[in-house]
């Protein structure tokens, strides 16, 4: 019976701390309560090392000043606990500005090169309005539109300045000439037409007629005079084909594109392999000599397709 009693756990003990409560053996967790139990401060956390019995605690607390400001730490901790959520919301709202702002910036840079695309469309555009006979030199005449060109001998006509960018053509078309015509259609460095009105010009270059009377040179592109390595299209044409006898009835026309800077030829709506490349000068004019007329040339509109 003695053993029994020495292990039932219904059995009541005295508290081995000494507050002189009895409880059954079973019951563990009497010095959560126990007055005797030492226990820290509860402002432990904030500094305070002191460890008194549960029971002395109460009056250890009214002198700790840890312990009297402990509710304000604990708001300033809730204040910042919040802060920290409202820096992380304001950060995230300044992370999604700046994905904002950079799409708006490559936006605002698409429609700047949009803006440019189509300044330069209006430039081109307006040169193709405005497409005509602007300058001449030599014999000839030019009508009031000035887009019909009448040589009665040697002479030179040009169009305005060609824009630096794009793609630009002009169409003539040839109404009459004479039978055995030396006569260039092309383009020009020169402002001065007295400087391109000759054969051995060192500021065009052109689909020449040619015959075989003028120094034996038959048709092809040349560059003044072909023999004339000052010129400044000297060695840039490219020679892919033959080119056409220009006969009356012809529609020549000239596209000079000057992304790719290239001067290309067509002849009554057929594109020519023959061009002349690396035209990158920036000053540069269609224009048309004319070494022997009569001539008639008239500016089209449009190309024949």
């Amino acid at each position: 019976m003695n053993d029994h009693v020495d292990v039932c756990d219904e059995v009541l003990v005295d508290c081995m701390l000494g507050c002189g409560e009895k409880h059954a053996r079973r019951v563990k967790n009497h010095s959560e309560t126990c007055p005797n139990q030492f226990i820290p401060c509860q402002a432990h956390h904030l500094g305070c090392d002191a460890v008194y019995p549960r029971k002395l605690l109460p009056q250890h607390h009214t002198t700790c000043v840890l312990f009297r400001i402990k509710p304000y730490i604990h708001r300033l901790e809730q204040d910042i606990v919040e802060l920290k959520n409202n820096v992380t919301l304001k950060q995230q709202r300044i992370d999604d500005l700046e994905k904002k702002s950079v799409t708006l910036e490559q936006r605002i840079v698409d429609l700047e090169k949009k803006n440019v695309t189509l300044e330069q469309r209006f430039v081109e555009l307006d040169f193709t309005n405005k497409i005509a006979f602007v300058d001449i030199h030599g014999n000839v005449t030019i009508d009031e539109n000035k887009k019909i060109a009448t040589f009665g001998g040697s002479g030179t006509v040009r169009s305005g300045l060609i824009p630096v960018v794009g793609v630009h053509s002009i169409s003539f078309h040839i109404q009459s000439q004479n039978i055995r015509p030396w006569n260039s259609f092309g383009v020009c460095v020169s402002k001065n037409l007295a400087e391109c009105n000759t054969v051995h010009s060192l500021h065009w270059t052109g689909w020449t007629a040619g015959c075989a009377s003028c120094t034996g040179v038959s048709c092809g592109v040349n560059y003044g005079a072909s023999s004339s390595s000052r010129n400044v299209f000297n060695n840039r044409v490219v020679s892919g084909q033959n080119l056409p006898q220009i006969k009356n009835g012809d529609v020549v026309t000239l596209i000079l594109d000057r992304n790719e800077r290239r001067l290309c030829f067509k002849h009554n709506g057929r594109e020519q392999t023959t061009y002349v490349k690396d035209v990158i000068e920036q000053e540069i004019y269609f224009f048309i000599y004319c070494r022997d007329g009569p001539m008639v040339v008239s500016i089209k509109s449009q190309e024949l397709t």
